[in-house]
This record gives structure tokens, sequence and C-alpha cells, in this order.
């Protein structure tokens, strides 16, 4: 088990929000269902409906295998995103 420090917060705030950018973006694929694509996208009248229809879930299952992935990606690291840059802080002071 290894013990948390102040310097690890970042990377613990990193991994809440991956995983939960991840729940989020699963319960929307999920909740996405043709009568929500078919009020919140206009037919492109080129394109036959059943076309239209496979892209549309075609577009939802890469939602949802982009959101199982990221969580994944985090979990699979057991929350250790240390190698994962990240921007320093624009409060920061000189040196810190």
């Amino acid at each position: 088990m290894r013990v948390m420090d102040k310097r690890d917060e970042p990377e613990r705030r990193l991994e809440i929000f991956v995983v939960g950018l991840a729940i989020l973006l699963l319960g929307c694929a999920l909740a996405a269902d043709q009568a929500w694509f078919d009020r919140h996208f206009l037919p492109v009248f080129i394109v036959p409906r059943p076309v239209m229809m496979i892209m549309e879930q075609g577009l939802r299952g890469t939602v949802i295998l982009a959101a199982f992935g990221g969580g994944m990606t985090v979990a699979g690291q057991g929350g250790d995103l240390s190698g994962v840059p990240l921007p320093a802080a624009p409060y920061a002071a000189p040196g810190a």
C-alpha cells in the first residue's frame, strides 16, 4: 500500500477527473438511443436513413469504447498517473 503525500494530490485529482469523464461519457452513450438521435440531429437527405442509423450507432459505439478505454487505462495503471505530464499551475511561484 502506498502512502499518499501532498505531491500525489494533482495525480489523484487527474485520476478522479478522467474516471468521472469516462463514467459521464458512458452514461451519455448508453442513454442515446435512436429516438434521441432523431430529436437532436437533422437528417442528411442525401444519405439514406439506414446508412444514417448505422453511422449514428457507430458513433455511439465509439463513445462507449472511448469511455471504457479511458477508465480502464487509469484503472490498469492502478491510479498511478505519474507518467502523465501535468501542466504547471499558473499561480505557482518560480522554482516551486
